[in-house]
């Protein structure tokens, strides 16, 4: 059997029954097929992945990016094998590509007020509000695309995202600012449509936006690696630097662990600053 046999007559149907990034599995494969689809799954080597690697790197795709093809074709792989497809997978123990996983970038109060700016006039009014929401409540990109109307408390003004869309496999409750009711205001598919930001072409939540991601950025002219989850990063950082406490910006991001919420506790120094002032004592 070819791999692409098995991903069209056999995985295909399986992941669109139990993954909500189906189709993003599917753009994996666009470029996956032409390297691996006429191969039999037995005739996939860490070599030919080494390979693949080193053209898609050449590309100029990101490391992460690269990664995911990696762990794309040894998902295939593995499934085959719990299927009786195949004996054994081939690519066990395959080398992933090492991340600096600790990068954060914060745009400035500056690029902030240049991006709203741009985002406030832009002709893809979508798409310009999905930032805008990112920017405004710190969600994830998927939990975003994927908001729903019936999920919005607007008398409470809380957004609720279920379990199925949270990375924590957890419902969590976020509170919607003046940012993020001004951008539901905007939006006209309240009526029309379930998703909060529905693709004017399918009428479905959009999967991706990176394209349109990459035409605002030069509009604004932010740097060219800030990606769309630096919006998250941004969006605690300046509630650190508003003063907030690390616990209340774990509970707004929803981290399941404090740790990963440690990560923004240099933005605040003067804050530091403070408390340990608290402790001080009378020195004659």
């Amino acid at each position: 059997m070819t791999l692409d046999t098995f991903v069209t007559e056999h995985y295909r149907a399986y992941a669109k029954q139990n993954k909500r990034s189906y189709l993003r599995d599917d753009q994996l494969y666009k470029r996956l097929k032409p390297r691996f689809g006429h191969l039999p799954l037995t005739g996939i080597t860490k070599y030919g992945v080494q390979q693949m690697q080193t053209a898609l790197l050449d590309e100029g795709l990101a490391r992460a990016t690269v990664n995911l093809h990696i762990q794309m074709l040894r998902r295939y792989c593995n499934l085959a094998v719990q299927w009786d497809l195949l004996d054994r997978n081939p690519l066990t123990g395959v080398q992933l590509l090492h991340l600096d996983n600790q990068r954060e970038t914060y745009l400035s109060e500056e690029q902030v007020t240049t991006l709203v700016e741009v985002l406030q006039t832009h002709e893809n009014r979508t798409v310009a509000l999905i930032v805008m929401f990112l920017l405004s409540t710190g969600a994830r990109v998927m939990e975003g695309l994927s908001a729903q109307w019936k999920d919005v408390d607007l008398a409470s003004k809380t957004w609720r995202i279920p379990a199925t869309n949270s990375k924590s496999k957890k419902v969590m409750s976020k509170p919607l600012n003046e940012n993020a009711l001004w951008v539901l205001e905007q939006l006209g598919s309240k009526d029309t449509s379930p998703y909060l930001f529905p693709s004017p072409t399918t009428g479905k939540s959009y999967t991706f936006i990176r394209y349109a991601w990459q035409t605002i950025k030069r509009k604004a002219n932010i740097p060219a690696d800030v990606r769309l989850h630096d919006l998250r990063h941004t969006f605690a950082s300046r509630l650190v630097s508003a003063g907030c406490s690390l616990y209340e910006v774990q509970m707004l991001l929803g981290h399941a662990d404090s740790r990963m919420t440690q990560r923004y506790a240099h933005l605040s120094p003067q804050r530091a600053l403070s408390a340990s002032n608290a402790g001080t004592f009378a020195i004659a």
